[in-house]
């Protein structure tokens, strides 16, 4: 399989080449500079492994949420890459991405992530890994005092919400926490490795699909808990 991936939801810029599970980086925090970024790094990528983009099996990117500019540039980025190449894309949740770090990282294997979203909301997500691999997920946008435990799990909590809004989180809520990233930012290595079991289970999508989802305008997730 060959793959690229990238991300411009947060302050970070990010694009990877995977290639037979081997997976090449390039990742830079620059806030405000990912047009200027994005397509040199995939160039670069591409150029160095010899490849053409029509010799991608798929193009996974970051779909959100984040940064409302920043969504937009990788959607666009991702659909003009598509079209010409004429090759499948794989939206990959943001708040995953960061997920799937952790485990990589640490293996843990259920993650709590919160991201701040201003206005004194979160976007959150709960992930569960079994065997390396993405076994369920739910996410949505709520005030921090409305996030709360749901189940009898221990959770890893990810994300910079969690230093942010840390006194206005329920205190069952915490009780429930084994450990803290507050600084984690989502990378497009872990968009590739996600967008990679959705492409071997044939979840991918036309040119057109590679769009933005920013939750915020999504009422049903919003007030889903």
């Amino acid at each position: 399989m060959k793959l690229l991936a990238l991300d411009t939801s947060s302050a970070a810029c990010s694009a990877a080449l995977m290639i037979n599970n081997e997976v090449k980086t390039l990742f830079e925090i620059t806030p405000r500079a990912h047009s200027d970024l994005i397509l040199s790094m995939c160039d670069k990528l591409l150029q160095e492994a010899e490849l053409l983009p029509s010799q991608l099996d798929g193009i996974g990117f970051g779909r959100g949420p984040g940064s409302f500019t920043g969504l937009r540039i990788a959607a666009g980025v991702t659909q003009g890459i598509s079209f010409a190449a004429n090759i499948p894309v794989i939206p990959v949740s943001s708040l995953a991405a960061l997920a799937q770090k952790t485990h990589s990282d640490s293996q843990k294997n259920n993650i709590l992530v919160a991201v701040d979203a201003r206005m004194q909301e979160v976007y959150w997500g709960r992930f569960h890994f079994t065997e390396g691999k993405l076994m369920g997920s739910k996410e949505g946008i709520c005030h921090p005092e409305a996030l709360h435990a749901t189940d009898e799990h221990q959770w890893f909590a990810v994300g910079d919400a969690w230093k942010v809004y840390h006194d206005q989180f329920e205190q069952k809520l915490i009780s429930n926490i084994i450990g803290f990233n507050t600084c984690s930012l989502p990378c497009a290595e872990n968009i590739a490795y996600l967008a990679l079991q959705d492409l071997t289970d044939g979840n991918t999508y036309p040119p057109e699909k590679a769009i933005p989802v920013y939750l915020r305008n999504n009422v049903a997730k919003k007030s889903s808990q």
